[in-house]
């Protein structure tokens, strides 16, 4: 059984009970815009507003589910996005499934904070041929892990609206970047995307 298969079978099981004894359902309109870069070194904490010839733009656009079972401070979330980093010479157009959770506290303005995985594919690219002529395509598919946190504030008996800061990072290689050193013997590098964004969510109580 591969990675995605153990993510899915986890996240049914502990999903199962929750959605069997939830209090509160809502489905959520997500859009978000902020900074990416593809490198091999480490987690990166971008600001969204940045600038620099290695920074990509992200823009996110998605559905949520969030269901929240009775008297708990905890959401269980996951949704289903179109994720796009890009500049003047690069797209990237990823499909991503995050699944997570996120706790909170407060009411009618409630502090969020969060976390979870998400798995992504990378259903069509376009890039500069000399640009990534040392680069190989390795994987479509790039899973990561996330952490957001942001302010949440219901206007009206079923509607909120919720505003957050989101960074993740794929675990992944997006390329694979063979390099020479001078005088040195070849080595590889192991491209991989990170992401700093602010996101907007509309949501709306079914239940």
């Amino acid at each position: 059984m591969n990675f995605r298969s153990h993510f899915f079978s986890i996240v049914l099981g502990i999903l199962s009970p929750v959605l069997l004894k939830a209090q509160t359902n809502e489905l959520g309109i997500i859009t978000g815009y902020g900074k990416s870069t593809i490198h091999p070194y480490g987690i990166e904490m971008i600001n969204p507003f940045s600038s620099g010839i290695d920074k990509l733009d992200v823009y996110q656009v998605g559905i949520g589910y969030y269901v929240t079972p009775a008297k708990a401070a905890v959401t269980f979330q996951y949704g289903l996005q179109y994720f796009l980093r890009s500049n003047s010479e690069i797209r990237l157009n990823n499909i991503r499934i995050p699944i997570g959770l996120e706790f909170h506290v407060g009411n009618k303005i409630r502090f969020n904070f969060g976390g979870g995985l998400y798995v992504g594919y990378l259903f069509a690219y376009q890039v500069p041929e000399l640009y990534f002529v040392h680069m190989n395509l390795r994987f479509r598919f790039q899973n990561g892990p996330y952490l957001n946190t942001g302010w949440e504030f219901k206007f009206a008996e079923v509607y909120s609206v919720n505003l957050s800061y989101q960074v993740d990072k794929d675990i992944n290689e997006m390329f694979i970047q063979h390099v020479s050193s001078p005088g040195g013997s070849p080595y590889t590098l192991a491209e991989t995307g990170h992401d700093g964004f602010i996101f907007l969510t509309l949501k709306k109580s079914i239940q």
